[in-house]
């Protein structure tokens, strides 16, 4: 069993079958039952297909609404390192850890939103000491975001960032 549906429902299906594998049985074994009316069954099936509808839709909408939220943070995060390129005076190193920070916070949040936890997926991205930092925390994007604003800091009370108070007010904003 690979699919992770499957696995899922397993145990329903299992019983699912065995229920219908009794009706079977009691159908074929036991005398017929006068048989019923068909309007009570022809009311809620209409019923719940209406139930079912709403359902499908709210889910739906809120699978839409996370798509919507997660361009959202994609865009923001690309803006963000578009500006630190084009206004940053600073060392390549100050370039590097903000480029890093923003790189790791899409994966972080990914984790985060989905209860995962691995600090290996951002090997590549962060450096050990980041990593390490990230591993005591219980919210990593959060840590990720805070590591983002003290460099922020750092580059606004920098006297030599000629672009410094652009910057600020760019990541301020958003």
């Amino acid at each position: 069993m690979s699919c992770t549906v499957l696995r899922a429902v397993r145990g329903q299906l299992l019983v699912q079958c065995l229920w219908a594998l009794l009706v079977s049985l009691i159908y074929i074994l036991l005398p017929r039952a006068p048989p019923m009316p068909a309007l009570p069954h022809s009311l809620l099936g209409g019923v719940l297909s209406v139930l079912l509808g709403f359902r499908t839709n709210q889910s739906y909408n809120r699978f839409w609404e996370g798509r919507i939220l997660w361009g959202k943070v994609s865009d923001l995060c690309r803006s963000l390192a578009r500006t630190v390129l084009a206004y940053l005076d600073g060392s390549v190193g100050t370039y590097e850890a903000v480029l890093r920070h923003l790189k790791a916070f899409p994966i972080t949040l990914k984790q985060h939103v989905r209860g995962e936890r691995d600090l290996a997926e951002l090997r590549n991205t962060l450096s050990w000491v980041e990593i390490n930092e990230l591993s005591t925390s219980d919210n990593m994007p959060l840590s990720v975001c805070t590591s983002l604003s003290m460099t922020a800091n750092e580059v606004k009370n920098d006297r030599r960032q000629s672009s410094a108070a652009l910057l600020w007010w760019t990541i301020d904003d958003h």
